[in-house]
């Protein structure tokens, strides 16, 4: 990341290009920064040398986890797919964009002329690579994925057994030290491993339909990314972190999952460096590099700042209660200060990307849906079921201990009441997820007061953090019930961005509370009740455990053409592959199928030929997803305009501006369809056009004796730029 940032802030501020150079320079300077660092602080080595075991065992792990997943990625490393091709293009051609810009923000290369109006800085760290060592965008990509994933799995890791660890140390637990790492396994797990209960669900309905003679079916790897989805409701996408990464979207909310790790860890840096009596001074270091990562969020998938800023607030809290001392005004000063200073830092470190940056969304409005509860459990139920336990045990020790039987009896009936009410009665039925939401976040507040009591304990920290990363996972799920983010297809995105960051710290409490509830013996195993609520969590994981196996299975055999193998190279496919296009039949332009080998030549010789960022001229139309524009994608050079509604979204505030981007489509087609050169010249030069691209996709979308006058000026305007039997390129003379 800091790599990265140093490259980025030279090319956003004119100090240096975007290159390998500027890219080598930041890596020595990082090096130099972490050598002082070092020398200054011996005792780090002593350190490393006293935890070599650990940190080998996480070298080991994340090695292990990234070779997973190449294999993965190497089964089905397609970068396009004719009807789950999902969000590829786009990531594809902005990563290749961000790659060849040598300022930023990197030129739009889905409208020509413009700027990436995007949470674009994740392409980034991978662009960097890219220019160290020379990968090839589409070979980089497919490797891009499996490192993500095993940043993320062994970010979970290591947050989860340190968090662990504090708890062990500090409340003196009988646990041996080793035990630390099962928290961070089942952490890593939850986090980056496992899934909700659709596949479980996939493989019952799949036997029963065995049982009554029937056949077994197909195991359906995409239904289980909409289990919120339901009669009457539009999609809402439920993704979790394994479904994310199986499906291999380079997207920002992928990129994100390793940095809301690493916001996680330095959280609790913060929250676990405090003691009482420590200067407020000495806080600072943490509170700029927990500003920092957050800050990234802005820049690398802005819906995860809100959840992060108020677990970092939650966490600067917990530091100053820990702190100590009494409410009186120097205190208080000096939580505004800290407050002051990390807000400073979250806005000033990236500075220049908000200076070129108009949201897409311009508000809150009120949701018109709701989740079914069944639909909500289903979706988090292994990560509730280890949260919720944890909290319930705490709540008997912390809040419940020393209440009579009677007591306990009335706070267990009267939430089961109060559900059976919300069941029965029509109008509340609706607000039955949300009850149960806050009932949970209420138990969780009522044992975080019963904390801040015993703050002078040495336990209170870690416990305070894992409680309001509870808070907020529950509060995402009770807020997307009431709220949803305007300009929002529906509440498709808020759902979609939200919940992985309710997965993420669902994950972390879980992993840690399930570790926590073994140290301390809180579940009698020998009991009925104990071997019931081992039983429950053994169902619940295995359940969860189906997807990951069966859904990995059904992905990689969705390919759109196997022929090409086992290889990491995204575009081998071309070379094989027939699309079936469907044209466009309300405009008069039937579809038709045509190989994909004739137009991969084409793009091979742009790569190989085309100097600089040219314009080119390629089909458009309203529809997305389909196999045009190709320069974009596969050459990262800038075309009229890309998939509509992308460029909606993007263009003007919350996509207040469509008209430009309606216009952009109805000129490329006029420029295809028009038997005028002179017209056609008007407008390549408006778009400063250089390339005119003239494939099967034109000749589909675009029929008609419009294109027989790019040959006709042939030595007069144009000249063949490149030809094969499918595909003709021209440029435009004076062109550049």
């Amino acid at each position: 990341l800091l790599v990265a940032w140093l490259a980025w802030l030279g090319a956003s501020t004119g100090l240096w290009t975007f290159s390998r150079g500027s890219v080598a320079l930041a890596v020595l300077l990082v090096a130099a920064a972490s050598g002082v660092v070092l020398l200054r602080n011996r005792s780090l080595i002593a350190q490393a040398r006293r935890g070599w075991r650990y940190i080998a065992s996480v070298e080991a792990l994340f090695i292990a986890a990234y070779l997973i997943f190449t294999l993965v990625r190497a089964a089905n490393p397609d970068l396009w797919h004719p009807w789950r091709g999902g969000e590829k293009p786009m990531d594809l051609a902005y990563l290749t964009a961000v790659v060849k810009s040598s300022v930023f923000p990197p030129f739009d290369p889905w409208y020509a002329g413009g700027f990436i109006n995007y949470y674009y800085f994740g392409f980034v760290p991978i662009a960097a690579l890219i220019r160290l060592t020379g990968i090839a965008p589409e070979v980089a990509y497919n490797l891009a994925v499996p490192l993500l994933f095993a940043l993320t799995f062994t970010g979970a890791f290591s947050v989860g057994c340190n968090l662990a660890e504090s708890l062990r140390r500090r409340s003196k637990l009988s646990a041996p030290s080793w035990s630390a790492a099962g928290a961070g396994v089942a952490a890593a797990f939850l986090v980056a491993a496992l899934a909700n209960l659709d596949g479980a669900a996939q493989l019952l309905q799949g036997a029963w339909r065995s049982f009554g003679g029937e056949h077994f079916g197909q195991f359906d790897f995409w239904r289980s990314s909409r289990i919120l989805s339901h009669p009457g409701e539009p999609a809402s996408v439920t993704e979790f972190p394994f479904w994310t990464f199986l499906f291999g979207d380079l997207h920002a909310h992928m990129i994100s999952l390793p940095f809301q790790m690493l916001a996680i860890g330095l959280a609790a840096n913060v929250a676990l460096s405090a003691r009482r009596g420590l200067p407020l001074m000495r806080l600072l270091p943490a509170l700029a590099a927990l500003g920092f990562v957050v800050g990234a969020f802005a820049a690398v998938n802005t819906w995860d700042v809100p959840a992060y800023a108020l677990l970092s607030v939650a966490a600067i809290a917990v530091a100053l209660v820990v702190r100590g001392g009494p409410p009186e005004p120097m205190t208080i000063a000096k939580g505004l200060f800290a407050l002051a200073f990390f807000w400073a830092i979250l806005y000033a470190a990236w500075l220049p990307f908000y200076l070129n940056f108009e949201p897409a969304a311009s508000g809150v409005t009120m949701s018109q849906w709701r989740a079914a509860l069944w639909r909500y459990a289903a979706m988090h139920a292994l990560l509730l079921f280890a949260a919720v336990s944890w909290l319930a045990v705490e709540t008997r020790r912390l809040v419940l201990d020393g209440a009579g039987r009677r007591a306990m009896t009335a706070a267990v009936a009267a939430p089961v009441v109060a559900l059976a009410v919300f069941l029965s009665v029509d109008a509340l039925r609706q607000w039955t997820t949300a009850a149960v939401l806050a009932t949970l976040i209420a138990a969780a507040l009522a044992v975080g007061a019963a904390r801040l009591a015993r703050r002078n304990e040495a336990a209170a920290p870690p416990h305070l953090l894992l409680l309001a990363a509870l808070i907020l996972a529950l509060g995402i799920g009770l807020g997307a019930e009431f709220a949803t983010i305007e300009n929002d297809i529906d509440r498709m995105n808020t759902v979609f961005k939200l919940y992985l960051n309710a997965w993420s710290l669902f994950g972390i409490v879980g992993g840690v509370g399930l570790w926590h509830l073994w140290a301390t013996k809180a579940i009698p195993f020998g009991t009925r009740g104990g071997r019931a609520w081992l039983g429950a969590l053994a169902l619940l994981t295995l359940a969860s455990a189906v997807y990951p196996v069966l859904g990995t299975r059904a992905r990689l055999a969705d390919r759109f053409d196997p022929s090409a193998g086992v290889t990491l190279d995204g575009r081998a496919y071309q070379q094989f592959a027939v699309y079936g296009d469907p044209g466009d039949p309300e405009a008069g332009a039937p579809g038709a199928e045509y190989a994909l080998r004739h137009d991969a030549e084409a793009l091979d010789f742009i790569r190989a030929n085309v100097k600089g960022s040219p314009v080119f001229l390629e089909a458009a139309v309203s529809h997305a997803y389909r196999w045009h524009p190709r320069a974009p994608k596969y050459a990262g050079l800038p075309v009229v305009v890309g998939w509509q509604w992308h460029q909606i979204q993007q263009r003007g505030i919350g996509g207040a501006e469509p008209q430009a981007v309606q216009a952009r489509i109805a000129d490329v087609r006029l420029m295809y369809e028009t038997e005028s050169p002179a017209l056609f010249l008007d407008l390549a030069r408006e778009y400063g056009v250089e390339y005119v691209y003239l494939g099967p996709s034109e000749r589909v979308h675009f029929p008609g004796p419009g294109l027989d006058k790019f040959d006709d000026m042939v030595g007069s305007s144009m000249e063949v730029f490149f030809a094969n039997e499918e595909v003709a390129i021209y440029r435009l003379t004076g062109a550049g």
